[in-house]
């Protein structure tokens, strides 16, 4: 019989949870909705594709997904291993973990936290928010901006800030509303099936202030903070994250921290990676506006690697098994994550990085050839370079620095 690691729609830096699983000798079986999150990745997480020993195709992440891959895994051997990052496989991964005894968050819990509307309002019942909101059925039957002042329209399920837009005014939300119901043509297959699977939106009342993130660990109830992320915005639309710098020495470090381990207590999270995304205003007050319950995506995983000299692929991996986990954080470096928009629509053939040795990993997400025409979404990433530096400072200005030298079909500079 064989000793199952089971993943669920690996994708990016998951497939580093891959390889980890595969070194350790387990047999690897990846239940996959959309075959292009393993066809599409890029190095060097595609490499990794081949440490997968089986796919199971899966039509989508319902509630009767869990019981098919249980009927299906069933003649193969034991699984005494259960992963994702992908919010969508959240309340599968923790139904399956249950099956197969694994520590897990409810999957009622996660159900609740993964509905950005049902997540705010049970915030503000519990006293740890004063961000308003209305819902879908109540801004429908408006004549004219209601809000009492700017908000965000944001869908049910949100998914890499796609159709997120800010509303000043009428004009603005019939704008939003208009994008939501036509819908985008370049949606990859797993983001028309996630934010479109309830098809509401919802409005959120604007909180301004820094964006930054808590990355966090939880274990048998046991919360560990891994550290802050701070966010690089896209100059031409604060919406669009561009990057981000860890670990982030926020004056108000450890307030931040308590709030988001507050919030983990009451909202009953007590099992897995979590990225919360929180604003911190001028006047210090802080406000959580996303809980995602997973490990941080994009490429942060090889940032906190780089930050602390560990594999955390390792950890995410003991934990997936059932295994204590233990993560150093001793005497960090600090990385720089930088994201690369296309400053026009255009036919992709290139992108070259800096060669300098405190650049220690870049990466392309666009194969050649391929004619990008929308270049102002999250979406829309070409590539990516990570700056390592002793202090937070030096990484951030380094990695400004060496934006100039970032050149797309070997002539034009990158949009940030």
């Amino acid at each position: 019989m064989k000793t199952i690691a089971l993943f669920l729609d690996p994708k990016g830096t998951v497939l580093e949870v891959v390889r980890a699983a595969k070194r350790r000798g387990l047999f690897i079986v990846a239940a996959v909705s959309d075959e292009s999150l393993l066809t599409g990745a890029p190095e060097p997480y595609q490499s990794a594709v081949s440490c997968i020993d089986q796919i199971l195709p899966v039509d989508s992440w319902n509630v009767s997904t869990a019981q098919k891959i249980v009927e299906a895994l069933r003649p193969l051997g034991k699984v005494e291993c259960v992963y994702s990052g992908f919010d969508p496989c959240a309340v599968t991964v923790a139904k399956l973990r249950s099956e197969f005894e694994l520590p897990t968050t409810s999957p009622e819990t996660l159900a609740l936290i993964l509905d950005k509307q049902r997540l705010r309002t049970r915030l503000i019942e519990l006293g740890l928010s004063k961000i308003n909101l209305a819902s879908q059925s109540v801004a429908d039957k408006w004549n004219s901006w209601e809000f009492g002042g700017p908000a965000y329209f944001k869908p049910i399920h949100g998914f890499f800030s796609a159709y997120v837009k800010r509303c000043e005014n009428w004009e603005d939300f019939k704008k939003a509303r208009s994008e939501w119901e036509r819908g985008n043509a370049s949606d990859p297959v797993y983001v028309k099936n996630y934010v479109r699977g309830t098809n509401q939106y919802y409005l959120e009342q604007a909180f301004d202030g820094e964006l930054l993130s808590v990355e966090s660990f939880s274990s048998g109830g046991k919360f560990q903070c891994l550290g802050l992320l701070s966010r690089i915005l896209y100059s031409k639309n604060h919406i669009v994250e561009m990057g981000s710098c860890f670990p982030y020495p926020h004056p108000l470090r450890d307030k931040i921290i308590a709030t988001v381990e507050k919030a983990h207590a009451l909202l009953g999270f007590t099992e897995g990676a979590s990225h919360v995304e929180l604003i911190v205003g001028k006047s210090g007050n802080v406000e959580i506006i996303d809980f995602n319950p997973r490990f941080v995506g994009a490429d942060v995983l090889q940032s906190i690697n780089n930050a602390y000299g560990i594999r955390i692929e390792e950890q995410l991996l003991d934990w997936a098994c059932g295994k204590e986990v233990a993560i150093s954080m001793n005497k960090p470096q600090y990385s720089c994550l930088q994201y690369v928009l296309s400053p026009e629509p255009l036919r992709f053939e290139s992108i070259s990085f800096p060669g300098s040795p405190e650049v220690k990993f870049k990466t392309t997400f666009v194969k050649h050839g391929a004619n990008l025409s929308s270049i102002d979404r999250q979406l829309d990433y070409i590539g990516c370079y990570l700056t390592v530096m002793p202090t937070f400072e030096l990484a951030l200005s380094r990695s400004r620095e060496l934006r100039s030298e970032v050149k797309i079909n070997g002539y034009l500079e990158g949009a940030y």
